[in-house]
């Protein structure tokens, strides 16, 4: 009896620290299936010094919402080189749960499908940066089903000046089931532009 729960004790050890896996070791995700997309707002504004864009950056799921393979972590790389942002920003640091959103711009109401989980931002050598973590000690979950977005708004830049940045995409999925939760693919991608107006 005392050997039977001593074995059991680690068997449930090993499947908890991911040393047995009940599913998939890899998995593929083609790049059909996960094609991130930048939309690019030129704002209208008043200001004979400046023009002002917003961004917000679609992520599919890449998967069916029926799978045992998900989103658990994603970072979103922003170029931002002489631009300045004004912001809101949205997701915003801390442990999120998945909202959909409206953020406003100067001229446009951006739709932001909100991660869920810890979202870590950092602004520096001319990039501002997400990172969104599902996994958070002994609790897991995925940021999101089917798609998710992120925005900027209000990023300023000298009058005449085009901005349409490399928003570079890297994105991890877990098998996930009742007892375990571990990465089997990760991919990273440049983001598509697409100019609105």
């Amino acid at each position: 009896m005392l050997l039977a729960a001593v074995v059991a004790i680690i068997l449930l050890a090993l499947l908890r620290f991911d040393v047995i896996q009940l599913g998939p070791v890899t998995f593929d995700v083609t790049d059909d299936l996960f094609h991130p997309g930048v939309v690019v707002y030129h704002e209208q504004d008043g200001d004979a010094l400046h023009d002002y864009y917003s961004l917000a950056i679609h992520i599919p799921g890449g998967l069916t919402r029926e799978s045992t393979i998900k989103p658990w972590a994603a970072d979103v790389s922003v170029p931002l080189g002489g631009t300045e942002l004004l912001g809101p920003y949205i997701p915003e640091t801390g442990d999120n749960a998945h909202l959909t959103s409206s953020s406003m711009s100067l001229t446009w109401t951006l739709g932001c499908d909100t991660p869920a989980g810890q979202v870590t931002i950092r602004e520096d050598s001319g990039f501002f940066n997400w990172s969104v973590r599902g996994e958070r000690g002994l609790q897991g979950q995925p940021i999101y089903e089917d798609y998710v977005v992120f925005c900027l708004a209000n990023l300023r830049v000298p009058q005449d000046t085009s901005f349409a940045p490399e928003v570079k995409v890297t994105m991890t999925w877990f098998y996930a089931n009742p007892v375990q939760a571990y990465p089997v693919a990760t991919k990273t991608l440049i983001a598509d532009n697409f100019p609105y107006p």
